[in-house]
């Protein structure tokens, strides 16, 4: 009879021994953050690639995320697939996963959705979400664009001019930024830049951009120049005219002192 109820006893226990995570988790995955990379794609010379990347809690552990490209307007879909757990765990990771729109394929807006996540007790939550929508074109864009230099004497006073190569196909509209030591400088877009007693002991930078209708913009930028140094000054040897008599007056002939303006002090 002991033995009987020993029996039943450890029956019922095991019996009743609760599943680890069952009772506590009755919800679904929780989206903490989302990331997608770039948002506008050019596929007028080849295919283009999107990446999607995701964490997700869940206290019993996330099931891969399903995630997948599409166009609406013309029912076109890429990429559709199970994300990649790069960092963390189930229960809090990073999930990632890249999807490609082949070139040919139909322009405009595409949306990343991202379908209902669960957990491995296969609780649910959320429907499907758009994580974002991406701007597709098929530009042509402008032959790789040289990078422009600088051109001239690095002291104060001089005029720097940017030299910004041959740009493709023609004709090409160019616009200028010149910068000082990594800040643009106020109004300082013309080919051609006139240092400043603020540009000593700086560098100096040119951005060039280049547009053309129906391809896409781009931009170079210079190396930076030499550190600006102090200007030096045409200084001639002064003369004195006038009758050497008292009470006559004389006068200095100054000559031509360069750069200009530069201010004059007697004594």
């Amino acid at each position: 009879m002991i033995t009987f109820c020993l029996a039943i006893l450890t029956t019922l226990s095991l019996v009743t021994a609760p599943i680890a995570g069952a009772a506590s988790d009755v919800a679904g995955p929780v989206l903490v953050s989302s990331t997608v990379t770039p948002k506008s794609l050019n596929i007028a010379t080849g295919p283009a690639t999107v990446k999607v990347t995701l964490r997700l809690t869940d206290q019993t552990g996330a099931s891969e995320p399903v995630v997948t490209l599409g166009n609406d307007a013309t029912g076109q879909s890429q990429g559709f697939g199970a994300m990649t757990l790069i960092s963390g765990t189930a229960k809090d990771g990073t999930w990632e996963r890249s999807m490609t729109i082949p070139q040919g394929s139909a322009t405009g807006p595409w949306n990343v959705t991202l379908y209902p996540l669960s957990d491995t007790l296969g609780n649910d939550s959320t429907g499907f979400q758009t994580l974002a929508t991406l701007n597709v074109t098929a530009t042509p864009a402008l032959a790789p664009a040289p990078t422009p230099t600088v051109s001239g004497t690095t002291k104060v006073g001089r005029t720097l001019t940017a030299v910004p190569g041959t740009w493709s196909p023609a004709p090409v509209t160019l616009s200028y930024q010149w910068y000082r030591s990594g800040v643009a400088i106020t109004a300082a877009t013309m080919s051609t830049y006139k240092l400043t007693a603020t540009d000593s002991g700086k560098t100096i930078t040119v951005r060039v951009t280049g547009r053309r209708s129906g391809y896409t913009t781009a931009s170079r930028t210079s190396a930076p120049t030499a550190a600006i140094t102090a200007g030096t000054l045409t200084a001639p040897t002064p003369t004195i005219s006038g009758t050497t008599k008292v009470g006559c007056t004389l006068t200095a002939a100054l000559g031509t002192w360069a750069p200009s303006p530069v201010t004059l002090s007697y004594q």
